[in-house]
């Protein structure tokens, strides 16, 4: 077999494990919930165990692979939480199984950039946002029925048999779809809506299926019952109308206005016909406004922890996660850049200060190449800024799985994924030549087009 026709079938074999990787962190809790109570456990960790056992096979198999840097930042990371986790177990502040669940929250989207950036194309963009388009069609009977059945019904069963326990106004459950939880439901929308927004707005690619997506998303959006739902979908709107602001065009100008009255359509529909259950989430939201300032919470969640006592070392990674509250009886930490500070010590507030960094660098990126940049790219841009600065990206897997695929939509969007060295061929020195930005935003421009 050629080296051309070796690079071919890695492309394609990538693609495939893209569309596996979003396939299973939509539906692993699925599986967890409604599955047989035996799979609780091993689905807990399926879908980045599956991950990694592509990488090995694909290193196995001696398939064509890229070079790049991130390779050694996440062997840098685990070296180090593997060895402050060692500390940590020997202080007697966290246990093997919470350490190893907790090194996997921090390195999970590390794991799928670097498989994303040694073996992905550009290519795969359209593999990955289909996937989340049809996933959410398949999602929103599931969601509708969620709403309108009682807390005890088995569609509202979370893991371990019990009822649901995000219940409004006494009568409406907040929907949690194929997710074990709510907050996992979470970054599904928000991601999915950023997808759909701009392949219906911008793009040329399938735009029926996302635009079906997209209504999907709007009503599932509309009965989620999820004020980081609700703040998500304001900032993608401005983003999309500062995008068709900068690209100022005939047919951007159409396409926004037609997208925004089709998702007023369908809130006015949403309003109607599930009247009862966004009347319970109203009365949930204004029960919450009233015992607290929301915009004091936002803006603690965001930079609140700066003022609060750091410690050295920390407890360990995982020590103040889900798993680790239920195992070890920590105190549970809401907010991430807490998480990071009580579990990291001053490596998790250096850690802390760098996710503001990267959502301010999202935020810039936008502001300065919104008129070039691809509109998918952008918007994931927005969802990634949402997530560092207000959400979390380490707490649950379903978290961290929207994280991870978030974080590999930028990549393959990024313009830097070039067939990987070819030694002395002609194909080489082409790869090994600077690549400029208009090459970059030409080649992105291409592969999502």
């Amino acid at each position: 077999m050629s080296r051309e026709t070796q690079e071919i079938a890695t492309r394609m074999a990538a693609r495939r494990v893209l569309a596996g990787y979003v396939a299973l962190w939509v539906l692993e809790g699925a599986i967890r919930k409604w599955g047989p109570g035996a799979l609780d456990q091993p689905f807990y960790v399926a879908r980045d165990a599956a991950l990694v056992g592509a990488m090995a096979a694909f290193y196995i198999q001696g398939l064509p692979r890229r070079r790049h840097l991130w390779w050694p930042v996440l062997w840098a990371a685990t070296f180090f939480l593997a060895i402050h986790g060692t500390v940590a177990m020997l202080m007697g502040t966290v246990d093997t199984q919470v350490l190893v669940l907790g090194l996997r929250g921090y390195v999970s989207g590390l794991l799928l950039l670097v498989f994303t950036m040694t073996y992905a194309d550009a290519t795969a963009l359209d593999a990955v946002t289909d996937t989340i388009a049809v996933l959410a069609l398949i999602l929103l009977p599931i969601v509708i029925l969620q709403v309108l059945s009682e807390p005890s019904a088995w569609i509202n069963r979370q893991t371990a048999g019990e009822d649901a326990s995000f219940v409004n106004a006494g009568t409406a459950v907040r929907p949690s779809a194929t997710f074990t939880a709510p907050a996992g439901f979470a970054p599904f929308i928000g991601l999915g809506l950023a997808m759909s927004v701009a392949r219906v707005t911008f793009g040329t690619h399938r735009r029926l299926l996302h635009g079906c997506a997209l209504g999907a998303l709007t009503l599932m959006s509309a009965v989620s019952g999820s004020r980081a739902i609700a703040i998500v979908g304001v900032m993608l709107v401005v983003v999309l109308l500062y995008i068709a602001a900068r690209r100022f065009t005939i047919r951007s100008l159409v396409s926004v206005l037609g997208m925004l009255g089709a998702i007023t359509l369908g809130l006015v529909i949403a309003n109607r016909v599930f009247a009862d259950v966004l009347e319970a989430f109203s009365t949930r939201v204004d029960t919450a406004s009233r015992s607290e300032d929301t915009g004091a919470r936002i803006f603690s969640g965001i930079v609140g922890f700066i003022t609060e006592p750091v410690q050295l070392l920390g407890s360990g990674a995982g020590a103040h996660s889900s798993v680790g509250v239920q195992r070890l009886g920590t105190a549970w930490a809401e907010n991430d850049k807490l998480k990071y500070m009580a579990e990291l010590g001053v490596v998790g507030y250096g850690l802390a200060i760098l996710s503001l960094v990267g959502a301010l660098w999202a935020l810039v990126h936008i502001v300065i190449r919104a008129g070039s940049a691809p509109p998918t790219r952008l918007m994931a841009l927005a969802v990634l800024a949402a997530a560092l600065s207000l959400g979390g990206v380490t707490q649950q897997p379903s978290i961290q799985g929207g994280f991870a695929v978030t974080i590999a939509i930028i990549a393959l969007t990024s313009g830097t994924l070039s067939p990987p060295d070819h030694g002395g061929t002609p194909a080489a020195k082409a790869s090994k030549r600077p690549v400029t930005t208009r090459h970059a935003f030409a080649r992105a421009h291409e592969a999502i087009t």
